[in-house]
């Protein structure tokens, strides 16, 4: 059984965002942008936030910085109130929305 997860963040970026692209987020940038994340062949999640709140005020663009892992590994991500974690047997998608 394969297990996903599919994220779905708003974060502050001024780089162009194509599918599988690389994206880092600017805390500088104006512009706020949708994408969804989505891991294949989880093995491991570690949450750290009150994502209840996170996912109520994610127009305000909640990741700090993250580093997505290439190919298969552990990805992680900084919430402005938060960290994930999330161990995958694929590279992760990246899809702008």
């Amino acid at each position: 059984m394969t297990r996903c997860l599919t994220a779905w963040i708003s974060i502050r970026s001024s780089g162009p965002c194509r599918s599988g692209s690389r994206l880092t987020p600017a805390h500088d940038a104006a512009e706020r942008i949708d994408v969804v994340l989505v891991f294949e062949k989880v093995a491991t999640l570690a949450v750290n936030a009150d994502v209840a709140s996170l996912a109520s005020n994610r127009f305000a663009g909640t990741v700090s910085y993250w580093h997505i892992a290439e190919s298969k590994g552990t990805s992680h991500i900084y919430l402005a109130g938060g960290y994930i974690a999330v161990t995958h047997g694929t590279a992760p998608k990246l899809i702008r929305v």
